[in-house]
């Protein structure tokens, strides 16, 4: 997945060192790729759907993808437009001479 500056393939073990080296200093030291990969995955599914998630993390199975790659969501999807439906005003209720007043 990685290439080096050469353009041959990184070994696995070669990447997680330089992720290593590169956050060392940060808040984000001990981070490894399969973190990284969970993330994505969790977003992709999260945002763009599960079928997105599973072709771009190249599993077969969109199960896989749901229960080892996709986290829970922290903060709620927007649904005002639904719960919108519940708070408007009913057109007979608001007419003169109705049985609402």
């Amino acid at each position: 997945m990685f290439a080096s500056a050469r353009g041959a393939w990184l070994w696995p073990n070669n990447v997680r060192t330089r992720l290593r080296s590169a956050f060392a200093e940060t808040p984000y030291a001990g981070l490894e790729p399969h973190t990284l990969r969970r993330t994505v995955g969790t977003l992709l599914t999260h945002e763009a759907g599960v079928d997105v998630a599973r072709d771009l993390l190249g599993h077969s199975d969109p199960s896989v993808t749901f229960q080892h790659y996709t986290g829970p969501r922290r903060i709620a999807p927007d649904v005002r437009h639904l719960l919108d439906r519940f708070f408007v005003p009913d057109e007979a209720a608001a007419q003169p001479g109705s049985a609402a007043e």
